[in-house]
């Protein structure tokens, strides 16, 4: 075992004898293994243990044998006591999920605080059964098919080559004391339901279950590879990024049969589901205007494309003083320069404003449109409202909401990244220019 669990390691190239990790130990089984492991193969590491108070005094006794085990191994010893059930109540989230965000949030801080390369879990090929085989209950993608990964970030899990029988027979061998939690053979969980229930049907159909599922989600993965390579080129060609929203362009994947998981993939940065694409899909040859929210984003049909925001909060007025140069508003920075005009060539960025400076008085304000706002677009003679301009210009529902103008003296002189105001245009006989320029 000790020589499988190196060769893994070292295949996987998961760490080194130079790294400094730390074991993540309940005091089960699992868990004592990997410590003995780690130990038997001389890796530098620590012990952590998280208490989540949920079973008493025997939360207690796992605490107490897990620090044992650290001074057994003359390893460091870290342990954290959490309110489990008040978090839960809390984050209104299973106890379940909250211990999970309890315990990785506790392990990145404890990454940064001791100065470690990784956290070590003892999660092992049955555990990938069993993650699988919930995914299928609840409901997934391919991704959710590909089980558990050795290595994740800062988060490893170099047991992932044993079932649990193997531990078993390698603690049994090596005659190693563990905790045994009661509520592992409560069938009131969910993956112990699977653990207990549903696996052990399945190896009645073949005693070779675990392993010939290993070689199922290595298919999947090299599929998946496949899968996400193909979606990043339908990404590159049709998800354009322009300033603060995303163009996708409709085109022709989406009259075919895979449309929708095309569709549901180019979406899942912005948290639509895949219910969603559906309706999304039944509306492209309708009109334009639909709009469509995920908890993060909005996004509206627009002709032959969908345009979509991130929902923002209403940001305050910014008041720009005549001396001011740079500053942060919101997820935008505000770039000011006073220029003379010799030689001046204007940028036709749309998020960047020439105007004349000697027609302007500061202090200068730039804030969210109004409805009943207007401006005298450039290239015109009559003033406009600022509504009637963007329907004029098309502008989709969602980005109409963003539409920031600048104001002096309480007349608009520039509707941000749409048009300037023709009163305060350079002209030939402008000498002072002041150039705005807007980002994120």
């Amino acid at each position: 075992m000790i020589e499988l669990f190196q060769n893994y390691i070292n295949e996987k190239e998961l760490f080194t004898k130079e790294s400094y990790v730390i074991a993540a130990v309940s005091g089960g089984l699992d868990s004592v293994c990997l410590c003995h492991l780690l130990h038997a193969s001389g890796y530098k590491f620590a012990i952590a243990h998280c208490n989540f108070g949920l079973r008493g005094a025997e939360s207690e006794q796992d605490q107490a044998f897990v620090n044992q085990l650290a001074l057994t191994y003359q390893v460091p010893f870290f342990t954290k006591l959490f309110d489990t059930k008040i978090y839960a109540e809390q984050e209104k989230i299973s106890i379940q999920m909250a211990a999970r965000k309890l315990r990785y949030e506790w392990f990145e801080d404890l990454i940064k605080q001791q100065h470690a390369d990784y956290i070590l879990t003892a999660h092992h090929k049955s555990d990938i059964a069993e993650t699988l085989l919930l995914n299928l209950t609840r409901g997934t993608g391919i991704a959710g098919l590909h089980g558990i990964k050795p290595k994740h970030g800062l988060l490893i899990r170099p047991l992932l080559f044993a079932t649990r029988n193997e531990l078993l027979a390698y603690v049994n061998t090596n005659r190693l004391k563990w905790q045994e939690d009661s509520s592992n053979n409560s069938t009131k969980y969910k993956r112990n339901f699977l653990r207990h229930k549903v696996i052990p049907l399945l190896k009645e159909l073949n005693p070779n279950f675990e392993n010939t599922l290993e070689e199922t989600i290595e298919k999947i993965n090299l599929t998946e590879a496949v899968f996400n390579d193909q979606i990043e080129e339908y990404r590159n060609q049709y998800v354009q990024k322009e300033f603060d929203h995303w163009i996708l362009t409709l085109a022709n994947w989406t009259e075919k049969e895979q449309g929708k998981i095309i569709l549901y993939e180019l979406l899942k940065p912005f948290n639509f589901s895949y219910d969603q694409c559906s309706s999304i899909l039944s509306v492209l040859h309708g009109s334009s205007g639909k709009v469509f929210d995920s908890f993060s984003h909005t996004l509206v049909k627009d002709r032959n494309s969908l345009v979509i925001t991130v929902k923002k909060e209403v940001t305050p007025t910014l008041i720009i003083e005549h001396n001011t140069e740079k500053v942060q508003w919101g997820n935008e920075k505000i770039t000011i320069q006073k220029l003379n005009s010799a030689n001046y060539q204007i940028n036709s960025h749309k998020n960047i404003a020439a105007l004349d400076l000697d027609k302007i008085s500061f202090p200068l304000e730039l804030r969210s449109w109004h409805h009943g706002d207007y401006f005298i677009p450039l290239g015109m003679k009559h003033r406009k409202k600022i509504s009637d301009f963007l329907i004029d210009s098309k502008i989709p529902v969602n980005l109409k909401e963003q539409v920031k103008v600048l104001v002096s003296q309480g007349e608009i002189v520039w509707v941000v990244g749409q048009r300037l105001d023709n009163r305060y245009k350079i002209s030939p006989d402008t000498q002072n220019i002041l150039e705005i320029q807007v980002t994120i």
